[in-house]
């Protein structure tokens, strides 16, 4: 049995890397990152990941591939760990994948070291809604009005007045969220002051500031995009989305097609945004959520340079190209990929595909399970997971832990009979209200 490496800080006490080797540096292992890890690893990558709490599971850690895996249970804050890190273990990389703070601090150790990948100011422009809305403006980018409302230091709601401001300067319906949150945790949708009233901050965010915006009618579509070092974008795939029921606002299932008309209105944005970020964004991966409204305008509403979403990984790799073979290739080996789409173009799909996740309409309780897909309708699905049992509480999907419950994928040369075969599936679920 093999495990990986724990925590080691003497820097004298050098570790040998052969020649060319790539050393890749991690900052923050949630639950998320070991797919991205594992793929590195099986490429011959050797990887450092530091995180106070990491979150690998033992079979994997005890697994032949955790050899050339560096596990340091520090807080990536402590810039005299990172130090030892980097110069005992001669690391050439660092693959951004986490939020919030973890990205901060990455950005910075970028910038000291200069590694390839996204700078602080980058960064905080994207992460920072509020400086992400004003980004746009200032570069003459759709975006929604918005109004910034202070911290909550006492009531984790709104205040009367706040609600009345919001009432007055943008009206219903409405999105509130933090302001420096991440993913769908504290988002939700208003459409009427009653339910602003009602809306709650998620105590870690209590600190930061809301922001109230505009909602915006139109298809949700989520990419994931590479910055070159000359500022070529490569898009990696356009996937559309379908949401939860209000008022969240969490990915429900993920449609596969030939989006040509949608990339023609969310290239030039991205590109826009690119220009703007300038070259503290170059050599990066970013995740993208966009809003195409009915008239063609294409609203960034979420931006994070950072190789994100282990979903839309699974989807660009069997419909689009695989990022972690990208960067191998293209920051690691310097090497062209014959299968990269050109710069301004869209890498288009095979075929058409649902993945839908185990999301319901009401809360209700599961009492069983009987498949009403037919054999041929059975043929279609590539990919089933179903990890609920009787007595498990379900409903709508309220964030992104939600997941974890299932997903099922299927293709057809019909997107709309992909989805009517994933939306079968969920009828199979025996429910109890």
């Amino acid at each position: 049995m093999h495990s990986a490496q724990t925590e080691q800080r003497c820097p004298s006490d050098t570790a040998m890397v052969p020649p060319n080797t790539s050393v890749v540096l991690i900052l923050g292992v949630g639950a998320g990152s070991q797919a991205f890890i594992e793929e590195l690893l099986t490429k011959g990558v050797k990887v450092v990941a530091l995180d106070q709490a990491p979150q690998l599971t033992p079979e994997f850690l005890a697994s032949p591939l955790a050899r050339n895996l560096t596990l340091l249970t520090h807080d990536f804050s402590d810039f005299k760990v990172v130090a030892d890190a980097i110069a005992r273990y001669h690391v050439t990389h660092t693959l951004a994948l986490p939020v919030g703070r973890a990205l901060m601090y990455l950005g910075q150790i970028n910038e000291r070291y200069n590694f390839a990948g996204p700078r602080t100011q980058a960064i905080d422009n994207c992460t920072d809604k509020h400086k992400f809305h004003q980004l746009l403006t200032e570069h003459g980018l759709p975006a929604p009005r918005q109004i910034v409302l202070s911290a909550r230091i006492h009531d984790l709601g709104l205040t009367p007045n706040e609600i009345t401001q919001a009432t007055q300067k943008l009206g219903f319906p409405l999105v509130v969220k933090p302001a420096c949150g991440s993913g769908s945790q504290g988002v939700r949708y208003c459409s009427k002051p009653e339910e602003l009233a009602q809306y709650c901050v998620p105590e870690r965010f209590a600190a930061g500031e809301l922001l109230l915006e505009q909602a915006i009618e139109g298809t949700e579509y989520s990419t994931n995009f590479f910055v070159d070092a000359a500022g070529a974008i490569h898009m990696l795939g356009l996937f559309a989305k379908e949401m939860s029921a209000l008022p969240y606002r969490q990915e429900v299932a993920y449609f596969v097609a030939d989006y040509e008309q949608a990339f023609a209105h969310i290239y030039p944005a991205i590109t826009r945004l690119v220009t703007a970020l300038g070259p503290d964004c170059h050599n990066s991966f970013f995740n993208c959520d966009v809003i195409v409204a009915p008239n063609g305008e294409a609203f960034l509403i979420d931006v994070s340079p950072r190789l994100g979403g282990n979903v839309l990984i699974l989807l660009e790799k069997r419909y689009g190209i695989n990022p972690i073979k990208l960067f191998v290739h293209h920051i690691l080996k310097h090497e062209p990929l014959d299968d990269l789409a050109p710069t301004g173009t869209l890498q288009k799909p095979h075929t058409c595909a649902v993945m839908r996740f185990l999301s319901f309409s009401h809360p209700a309780t599961v009492t069983g399970f009987k498949s009403k897909l037919t054999v041929n309708e059975q043929r279609h699905v590539v990919l089933e997971q179903n990890y609920l049992k009787a007595g498990d509480q379900v409903g709508p999907l309220r964030d992104g832990s939600g997941i974890k419950h299932g997903m099922i994928l299927v293709e057809h040369e019909e997107l709309a009979e992909a989805n009517r075969i994933t939306q079968r599936y969920l009828d199979s679920f025996e429910l109890q209200a």
